[in-house]
């Protein structure tokens, strides 16, 4: 299976098993050089592993006028957007809150969560605000009233790092009035992170510096961390990458103590006991789902069971042949020195406690 982004190019880690190499078993010399390796080759539409298909819409993308594309994608935009709009009036006796919306923190299972809600609640769909809605001067992650009354009177799932500023909650309590937070141990986010920046050495993630002055809630890392060897790599993202990861999820957790409409939902119960948390969350909502569906959607978004949805998952900490791949990984005592872990633990002392991890 060939994942695709921005323009139609292979993912890393499939090039990676194109070339049956494996990501943890390379030095960080030896990482560096095949991560240059597969961005002179995905810049090659005659490479093997661009099917027709690819070659033809990355040709189509960079020949086609600007403004013919940006038309283009105006009338889809209107198309599904009216589609929407469509469902959730035909559904509005079935719900009693439209969008549900997740302020996700990195690395805390988002992205599955929602895939979960859209698949299992009947019309339903998954949507990412685009560029077309964000505003010049404000947060990447932020939620604006562009994007607020897009999402209004849909069936959408929208999972994003929006971080619990009052510019967003306000907004969020006016148009949405209920949402989801999601959090994970510290400890494990760490060790998380770097198993997926090592994924996405490339992107799409957000957690690279790709010189694009994207205001984020977080400091992205430069690239010649990619060199780095596995302790070296974890000291950055600690130094750097951590403390933003950390106030976002510490943010919506003060708020939560506060505000009753916005439901925490942390990493190690939803991957531990699955069907209660999305119960609980439908609950939240209003809606009455019987177990089984939960459990039809579950099996079917398992990557064992299931190739097209192993992108969302960080590959090399745990084999997908492994008995626990879908348990929590909580195994960050294995890949963090000792130095590491005192410094998270007394960096998070304050979101143990309020968290419940203590």
């Amino acid at each position: 299976m060939n994942s695709v982004f921005k323009d139609g190019e292979f993912l890393f880690h499939d090039y990676m098993n194109y070339r049956r190499l494996n990501v943890n078993k390379l030095n960080g010399d030896e990482y560096a050089n095949v991560v240059e390796e597969y961005t002179i080759d995905k810049q090659d539409l005659k490479y093997s592993m661009y099917t027709r298909n690819q070659t033809i819409r990355i040709y189509v993308k960079k020949n086609i006028p600007q403004k013919m594309l940006s038309f283009y994608r105006y009338l889809k935009r209107i198309y599904f957007s009216s589609k929407a709009s469509y469902i959730f009036f035909a559904n509005k006796n079935k719900y009693k809150y439209s969008t549900i919306y997740i302020a996700a923190g990195n690395r805390c299972a988002g992205t599955w969560l929602s895939e979960i809600l859209a698949m299992t609640l009947n019309g339903y769909s998954r949507y990412h605000p685009t560029e077309n809605y964000r505003c010049k001067n404000e947060g990447y992650f932020d939620i604006n009233l562009n994007i607020a009354n897009n999402i209004k009177n849909k069936l959408y799932v929208v999972c994003t790092h929006t971080p619990p500023k009052s510019s967003n909650t306000n907004i969020l309590n006016e148009y949405l009035t209920k949402y989801i937070a999601t959090i994970r141990d510290p400890r494990d986010i760490v060790v998380s992170l770097y198993y997926h920046m090592k994924k996405y050495p490339c992107g799409p993630t957000s957690l690279w510096d790709y010189g694009d002055n994207k205001n984020l809630p977080w400091e992205t890392l430069p690239r010649e961390v990619i060199s780095y060897n596995k302790k070296e790599f974890i000291d950055v993202i600690i130094e750097h990458l951590f403390p933003g990861v950390l106030s976002l999820m510490e943010g919506w957790v003060d708020y939560s103590l506060l505000n009753k409409n916005v439901l925490i939902v942390k990493y190690e119960d939803l991957k531990s006991n699955t069907i209660n948390v999305v119960q609980n969350i439908f609950s939240f909502y209003k809606i009455k789902i019987d177990d089984y569906k939960i459990i039809e959607t579950i099996d079917a978004l398992n990557p064992k069971n299931n190739d097209t949805i192993h992108i969302n998952y960080s590959t090399g900490r745990v084999p997908i042949n492994d008995n626990n791949y879908l348990r929590p990984h909580n195994d960050w005592d294995k890949h963090l020195t000792i130095d590491q872990k005192e410094i998270i633990e007394t960096t998070s002392m304050s979101f143990f406690k309020k968290a419940g991890y203590v």
